[in-house]
């Protein structure tokens, strides 16, 4: 017994062959996945694929319609994924890289599309754990530290890094090897000389394989590109290879057409999304500590997740033991001191202008108007503390394993691996429950997929990006659901949820009071737009109710076995109405197309456009008149507002309302077609000018859409 302990003690203080030990390193980083996650997540049959997580329902969308689409150039521009726009897949996270390989494989093997649809993003993971080890134990290596002891506690240290396991619901963004590649290939540059041809070249590799993958990592990658150029101190060097780096990574985001309008947006939150200077320290999820935020609050804002750091009680633990050494910094950094320049200003960046210490705010200052456009594209500058974390996680692997020789000494190595794997479980078992079943369905999925399958387009009103009012987020799920259905057959869109947006919302809303239902297209109105479904329905359509909106189509057959199915419901009456009857909205039960709930005198207008669908009881006067009594919302910069009246989609007047003719009482008058009123119904248009919200123009904090309050309408 002894005897065997000492060959295994032997051979795991013994070199390690490069092979041999990254081998080692990824099937540990599979094995890990696989007790995780299982093997279903791997090969994408279990339930959580059904509908996963809301950024990686974004990805898997990008593939498949990629996936669907011909070969053709531009490659990544498609144009069934934002209808009538073409669009780059990219932008929605896909990891362009991946997706060519798969696309790839099921251009020669068909039966790879039908597997990968599915499987896609679990074999990405899968690669990804395995890589994480390898190219942490690469690190080392580079560093010297080759034996088997030094691999394997490595590997296990670089799977057990909480702030990489957090990001496991991001796959482009969890890819955190390709950091770690751009680290490797630093240490392998000779310090004062010039580097040879292949190590240059396998640079501009990584720098274009990081920006196929997500445009952050090649932003993260370039510092360290540039450090190791810059170790070299052979200016013939720097000023040729800076160029190519820039240059690969330009053409890298051209091949995957990241330029374009939507990468002219402005992103929100650079302030918010941030580093905090304790989150380093206090964790959230410790599998040993649990939730240890009553120290400090390490999220001051909602959105501080972007930036979360804890390094885990075993990092912590080499910290601590590396504090009696601390004067060795100063040569460390002296020898590497351009990466630790960048370091900083990367740790810098990721706490944005405005500083946190816990729940305190320490520090703020205004960013320069010639940055402005950085921050703008970067809204996420939190994720930039990837680089100084990693950094410090190898320096001090480096720092123990060449201190602690012998093997009493290594084994406190050894425990601080049980430690940090440990202490890791926390935010395992967050992210195995998340990926344990489908993510928050609000729809049947399988009773919803013969309604989208059988349409040749889906139009969902408002679009993905243009949702809005306090019901958004249920909406975007509800949407987003919808969209999962149509990418599973690449089945054209009018946009999805995607990193940036490229919808003209105010343009297309106008365009709702004029649009015609076209065959082989089901409409998936949600409540902004109910005003479409009545007269869609009046044109012919067949519409039907469900939780979050209307279904509508000329498809009949496919609406009413939505509502044999009970997915839909039919939709309410027409409300009858006898010609000179006045009509109370606050009274109507079934009025809601562009309504407000009621109130003691009427109901507001909420949207654009706002519709009642009547029938009408009765012989109908020779020259009829719609009387409407109504006022407008007046306040802050809203000095008078212009409503037109449409009967069906054709415009028959324009009410106007200033600070004179505006009041409750006031009756208006509209000449009505005969001919309009031939077949015993009508549906009337409401369509504000103006539809910002009241706080926008500005009426104190009301942020609802109000144009006007119609008390009574009738037909004379």
């Amino acid at each position: 017994m002894v005897s065997a302990v000492q060959r295994v003690a032997t051979w795991l203080k013994s070199p390690a062959r490069a092979l041999h030990v990254y081998a080692a390193a990824a099937s540990i980083g599979l094995a890990a996945f696989l007790i995780v996650y299982g093997p279903g997540q791997l090969f994408g049959t279990n339930d959580y694929w059904r509908m996963p997580e809301q950024d990686e329902r974004m990805a898997l969308m990008g593939y498949r319609y990629f996936l669907h689409d011909t070969w053709h150039w531009p490659l990544f521009m498609n144009d069934a994924v934002n209808v009538p726009y073409t669009k780059s897949v990219a932008f929605l996270d896909c990891i362009p890289i991946w997706a060519l390989i798969n696309k790839s494989i099921a251009t020669v093997i068909p039966p790879w599309g039908d597997f990968s649809a599915h499987a896609y993003l679990g074999l990405w993971h899968g690669v990804a754990y395995g890589l994480q080890a390898a190219f942490g134990v690469a690190c080392l290596r580079a560093l010297g530290h080759r034996s088997w002891r030094a691999g394997l506690a490595t590997a296990l240290f670089f799977l057990a890094v909480p702030t990489w396991i957090y990001r496991y619901p991001h796959a482009a963004l969890s890819a955190h090897w390709i950091l770690l590649w751009a680290f490797l290939l630093y240490f392998m540059t000779p310090a004062n000389r010039v580097s040879s041809r292949r190590l240059q070249l396998a640079k501009l590799s990584q720098l274009a394989v990081a920006a196929l993958i997500t445009p952050y990592h090649a932003v993260m990658s370039l510092p360290i590109f540039l450090a190791s150029l810059l170790r070299s101190r052979d200016w013939r060097t720097i000023v040729v290879w800076v160029p190519l780096g820039l240059a690969t990574v330009l053409v890298a985001y051209w091949f995957a057409g990241y330029f374009a309008a939507e990468t002219m947006k402005k992103q929100w939150g650079f302030e918010q999304q941030s580093a905090n200077l304790l989150g380093w320290l206090v964790p959230s999820r410790s599998g040993i500590l649990g939730d240890a935020q009553w120290i400090a609050n390490v999220n001051a804002t909602p959105w501080q997740y972007e930036g979360y750091a804890y390094l885990g009680l075993g990092v912590l633990g080499l910290i601590a033991v590396f504090l009696p050494k601390i004067a060795t910094l100063k040569g460390v950094i002296r020898r590497h001191v351009w990466l630790f320049v960048f370091l900083l200003a990367a740790a810098i960046f990721a706490l944005s202008n405005h500083v946190f210490f816990g729940s305190h705010e320490i520090a703020s200052y205004r960013i320069p108007g010639f940055l402005r456009r950085i921050t703008d594209q970067f809204r996420s500058p939190g994720r930039f503390v990837w680089l100084p974390t990693y950094t410090l996680l190898v320096f001090l692997l480096h720092s123990s394993f060449t201190r602690f020789v012998t093997w009493r000494r290594f084994a406190i190595i050894g425990v601080l691996v049980i430690v940090q794997v440990v202490d890791a479980t926390g935010d395992w078992r967050l992210q195995s429950k998340k990926t344990s079943a489908a993510h928050g369905l609000m729809l049947d999925l399988d009773l919803w997929r013969p309604l989208v399958h059988a349409h040749r387009e889906v139009a969902i009103l408002p679009p993905y990006s243009c949702v809005e009012g306090d019901e958004a987020p249920i909406l975007d799920h509800a949407s987003l659901e919808v969209q999962v259905l149509t990418s599973e057959r690449a089945i054209p869109i009018n946009g999805t949820y995607s990193a940036r947006d490229m919808r003209k919302c105010a343009a297309e809303e106008a365009e709702w009071v004029t649009i015609d239902p076209r065959p082989g297209v089901l409409y998936v109105l949600l409540p902004q737009a109910l005003a479409v479904a009545e007269r869609f329905e009046s044109s012919g359509a067949t519409c039907a109710v469900f939780d979050y909106g209307r279904a509508c189509s000329t498809n009949g057959a496919a609406i009413e076995q939505g509502v044999t199915s009970r997915i839909l419901r039919p939709p309410p009456g027409m409300l009858a109405l006898q010609y000179g009857q006045r009509l109370a909205l606050a009274e109507a039960p079934t009025v809601e197309a562009g309504w407000s709930k009621p109130e003691p005198d009427g109901r507001w207008t909420t949207t654009s456009l706002a519709s009642i669908r009547l029938e009408l009881v009765g012989e109908a006067p020779v020259s009829p008149v719609l009387k409407v009594q109504a006022e407008a919302r007046l306040c802050g910069s809203r000095e008078s507002l212009d409503v037109d009246v449409l009967i069906g989609k054709i415009p028959v007047a324009t009410l106007h309302f200033d600070e004179a003719t505006n009041g409750p009482d006031q009756i208006r008058t509209v000449p009505i077609a005969s001919g309009d009123l031939r077949d015993g119904s009508i549906t009337i248009q409401f369509r504000p000018r103006d539809v910002r919200p009241l706080a926008k123009v500005g009426c104190g904090e009301d942020w609802r859409k109000l144009g006007i309050k119609l008390s009574h309408l009738w037909i004379e």
